[in-house]
């Protein structure tokens, strides 16, 4: 038995290993025999393969920070387009994430959006309900 992987093998198994499949599953539609594909995870293919995945990983840096960029990326679509039932759900998305919601003793919930939810109600053109704030 060979050591070297096969390098188009091993490009499908790492497509098919993103798409969520297993590493067995990934073997066989890479063209492994079922028998190869048993051993999966001690086979070298699949453990390049997955060192490789978790290093794309790394280097994207999927990070909070980043997540909540692309979050207020959205909002500010939404806002431009006047979807404000998306902007707000971003909005509440980044509230949470900045802790801004607090729960009080007593049951009642304070929320503390501040000048944002003034920037929405004011571009959506809703007058009477940037007077109430």
């Amino acid at each position: 038995m060979s050591c070297r992987v096969n390098p188009i093998r091993k490009r499908i198994v790492k497509r098919e290993l993103k798409k969520g499949n297993n590493a067995k599953a990934s073997m066989i539609k890479a063209g492994y025999s079922v028998n190869t594909a048993i051993k999966s995870t001690a086979n070298k293919v699949v453990q390049v393969s997955q060192r490789e995945i978790i290093k794309e990983f790394d280097i994207a840096e999927i990070t909070p920070a980043n997540i909540i960029q692309r979050i207020d990326e959205v909002v500010q679509m939404s806002i431009k387009s006047k979807d404000m039932s998306n902007a707000l759900r971003g909005m509440e998305i980044i509230g949470k994430w900045l802790r801004m919601f607090q729960d009080s003793r007593d049951g009642s919930i304070t929320i503390n959006l501040g000048h944002l939810h003034a920037e929405i109600l004011s571009k959506s053109g809703n007058k009477e309900a940037l007077n109430r704030i």
